[in-house]
């Protein structure tokens, strides 16, 4: 059920432009800024979601606490996932290096929030049920989301292969930055002139910039203390000082990943 390729690296460029806000997605492929190498077994969840064969976002393993469904499920963002024609999609898992020969799991059917809005990027998330199982192993395994908001100022990894900068080059390898999570009303505060953050959205950074997530990022999990709080949404570029990346809130959507997973499970 399985298929073999290897992945074609590729410059192809989506923009999203909002009247309000920026989708980290212009070039495609790269890698987190200010992280550092690390392995998809330090990070076994992490996934590349593949549009027409090549990389676009990153996405998540989703730990249902049902062995039926477990491996079934991955979670991105719903910008990620437009158009959503499943058959254009794949996932790949299991990999430190996008190039990496292994196995992809076919796309079945996605769900994006039915309140996303790509004008504000507002409920930001999308759910994957894929035809395949993902076989779990040291490099693959499910996350659980987290149904309980971070106290500001955790420290959260978010992993991926976005951009080392705006615009900046390819990265063949899994990178990993920490950053902490930022007062919503300070967030807020900062991007008042650039988009309005809502309760479904939360910014995790450093102050002084330099530690980001960025483009090719998109969809990908801020995880803090074994739990996905977050999915990689949109910012001002990218790790600019006193912008924080600005993520879907896990929490306040975890309800809805639970139902569809309940609907999408019994099909």
């Amino acid at each position: 059920m399985f298929q073999y390729f290897i992945l074609l690296l590729g410059l192809h460029v989506v923009i999203t432009n909002g009247a309000t806000s920026v989708n980290r997605l212009y070039p495609l492929d790269g890698r987190i800024v200010g992280g550092t190498n690390t392995s998809i077994k330090e990070h076994p969840y992490q996934v590349s979601l593949l549009k027409y064969g090549s990389h676009t976002c990153g996405g998540s393993i989703l730990k249902t606490g049902n062995i039926k469904t477990d491996g079934f499920f991955v979670i991105t963002a719903a910008h990620c996932v437009t158009p959503y024609t499943p058959q254009n999609y794949a996932v790949k898992f299991g990999i430190t290096a996008l190039n990496q020969l292994s196995p992809i799991a076919l796309v079945d059917v996605i769900v994006r929030h039915e309140n996303y809005n790509p004008l504000t990027s507002d409920y930001d998330i999308a759910l994957i049920k894929l035809r395949n199982q993902i076989p779990f192993s040291t490099s693959s395994q499910p996350i659980r989301m987290s149904s309980i908001n971070p106290a500001d100022g955790t420290a959260a990894v978010v992993t991926g292969w976005g951009s080392t900068s705006e615009g900046g080059s390819l990265s063949p390898t899994l990178q990993a930055v920490t950053v902490k999570v930022v007062d919503p009303i300070v967030c807020a505060t900062e991007y008042a002139p650039y988009g309005v953050i809502t309760e479904r959205m939360l910014c995790a950074g450093v102050p002084q910039g330099g530690k980001d997530s960025c483009q090719g990022d998109s969809g990908g999990p801020l995880v803090a203390d074994g739990v996905q709080i977050g999915i990689v949404s949109w910012g001002l570029g990218c790790a600019k000082p006193g912008f924080p990346g600005v993520y879907s809130r896990v929490p306040s959507l975890y309800s809805w990943i639970q139902k569809n997973v309940k609907i999408l499970g019994a099909l």
